[in-house]
């Protein structure tokens, strides 16, 4: 089985195709990254002054006039939840930009590089599958080593490896701007724990060797790259329908499921999101939206049965099906 390991490793490395998509990747990456670095340097002082002006005034303006605005606004509606009417007090942070702090860079690092290498994964992955059907090597491969499973296994192994170094290397680049960029812009202080960011890095290694399994596995059903790429797209695509959908009440438990909550749920520890919800009232039915959270446990399961099942119909498909047809 080593022996095999080392055999699909290099023609892993010797693919050209992997290659060109690995630089694709560098150029979305590096392109990311530059993002963080502009979002943590602290707004120009001429926005800041423009902003402590405006928020001056509003400020003024609320010592005089906040406490007669709630009163006339209970007063016309009294049954109004009270913080409909409150008038929380300005604050200078509100008129100009903030930049980025160091949980929300790390954040962005750790999901933007997890997800953009996951998918850029499944592209390679595919890729090292479809070409073994398209040349018709792969039937030449099993002459010499005839255990469908074992050769099987030998690829599926190589495509996780691969996957979980790829992502390890965009996330080191990712953290590593995030933490350059906070400390050039914001000073050393401003860096905050490692521990977060490194436990969300962790499960992101995990995520791309996962999602190189999805994207072998998707290869091997569809005995082509370019179906195995379209399964995603198609998805993306359909996006816009399910966010509608997920707009009108009851419908809100579907967003549970959708597997972009799973995936940020899974590299982030949990996600929240928001569900609108019809409650009955005196004066009618209403739409409120309420908060729910996807836990870590949630998305981890959610991506384990999706990566199983994706490789156990690959299995049993390429155990059965004759490579060249």
């Amino acid at each position: 089985m080593i022996r095999l390991i080392g055999a699909e490793t290099h023609r892993w490395v010797a693919r050209r195709g992997l290659w060109v998509a690995l630089l694709g990747l560098l150029a979305i990456l590096a392109t990311m990254c530059w993002s963080i670095v502009m979002a943590t340097r602290p707004p120009e002082a001429a926005v800041v002054a423009q902003g402590k002006i405006a928020y001056a005034e509003q400020h003024a303006y609320w010592v005089e006039h906040h406490a007669e605005e709630e009163a006339f606004c209970r007063a016309s509606d009294p049954e109004a939840p009270a913080d409909v009417c409150a008038q929380p007090e300005p604050q200078p942070e509100w008129f100009y930009p903030q930049p980025m702090t160091w949980d929300s860079a790390t954040s962005t690092a750790t999901v933007g590089a997890s997800t953009t290498a996951g998918l850029f994964l499944i592209l390679m992955a595919a890729s090292f599958w479809g070409a073994e059907f398209r040349s018709g090597s792969l039937a030449t491969w099993l002459t010499f080593v005839p255990s469908r499973p074992r050769v099987w296994a030998s690829k599926m192994v190589v495509v996780a490896l691969a996957g979980a170094v790829v992502s390890a290397a965009a996330l080191l680049v990712a953290l590593l701007t995030a933490w350059g960029a906070v400390a050039a812009h914001q000073g050393p202080d401003a860096v905050g724990s490692w521990v977060g960011p490194l436990q969300s890095a962790g499960r992101g290694v995990l995520f791309g060797g996962m999602m190189a399994l999805v994207g072998a596995g998707l290869a091997v059903v569809f005995r082509s790259t370019v179906a195995a790429v379209a399964v995603p797209l198609a998805y993306l695509f359909a996006q816009g329908m399910l966010g509608v959908l997920m707009a009108v009440p009851g419908f809100d438990r579907l967003t549970g499921l959708l597997p972009e909550n799973n995936v940020q749920a899974f590299l982030l520890g949990s996600y929240a999101y928001s569900v609108p919800v019809q409650r009955r009232t005196p004066q009618g039915f209403e739409i409120e939206y309420v908060e729910r959270t996807i836990s870590l446990g949630q998305g981890t399961v959610y991506l384990l049965v999706a990566v199983a099942l994706a490789c156990v119909v690959s299995l049993a498909v390429f155990r059965r099906r004759d490579v060249t047809e």
